[in-house]
């Protein structure tokens, strides 16, 4: 069976497998969740601009995950052309699907569609330049360590449904203190589908694809 552009779909009982194989490889994983949930929740005391925060937040994970994991992340980042246009085709996907939400909510809860601009105000809360730098930091940053290594186990452990909606309310968990309602939000829908994607490609390179066109195209080239 096939999916977007001809990648093979696996089986329930190969996905199963892969999991559970992801899962025993990166066994430190619920210290890695504490520690991402405790730093970026206090953080903000200490690095109040969100572009710096994040960047030194995913940037230090990221080396940690790495030089620990490497073995077994390294092949989830391995690009390929089908990823890379899956990943694409997502994003798209994505884009529009937001732009309903957004004029339906506009219509329906203008006061929450309202904190879109809070949002957006500290999107720009740095020189162009270094927004779009430090962005290529965030973004694989963020997807290592919520997509790969606390996705993959929360799916071999909860099921591929569960698991990545469980991930999604963790990563907006994060982000309760990064931003308004609407921030929180967004990252439980995105953080869901995006692990979804992690789980149902077993890569990141899609991910972060998909991420990075979505978060250049809401920040820089057309917000919602």
């Amino acid at each position: 069976m096939y999916g977007p552009a001809g990648m093979r779909l696996p089986k329930p009982n190969e996905q199963r497998d892969w999991l559970a194989e992801q899962a025993r490889a990166l066994r430190a994983w619920p210290w890695l969740l504490g520690l991402a949930l405790v730093v970026m929740l206090v953080l903000p005391v200490v690095l109040p601009s969100v572009w710096v925060r994040m960047a030194v937040v995913n940037a230090s994970l990221t080396l940690l995950l790495l030089g620990r994991y490497a073995r077994v992340l390294g092949p989830l980042l391995r690009p390929r052309m089908t990823t890379l246009g899956v990943g694409l085709a997502f994003a798209i996907a994505l884009y529009a699907g937001a732009a309903l939400f957004m004029e339906t909510l506009r219509a329906l809860a203008p006061a929450l569609a309202g904190q879109a601009e809070s949002v957006y105000a500290w999107s720009e809360d740095a020189p162009l330049g270094v927004r779009l730098a430090l962005l290529f930091v965030i973004v694989p940053g963020e997807d290592i360590v919520w997509r790969g290594a606390v996705t993959l186990p929360l799916a071999a452990r909860c099921g591929p449904v569960w698991g990545c909606v469980l991930a999604g309310t963790l990563f907006a968990l994060a982000h309760v203190t990064t931003g308004p309602p609407l921030l929180w939000l967004a990252a439980l829908a995105m953080g869901t589908l995006w692990s979804a994607l992690a789980v149902g490609t077993r890569s990141l390179v899609p991910v972060v694809t998909s991420h990075l066109a979505w978060d250049l195209a809401v920040m820089f080239v057309r917000p919602l």
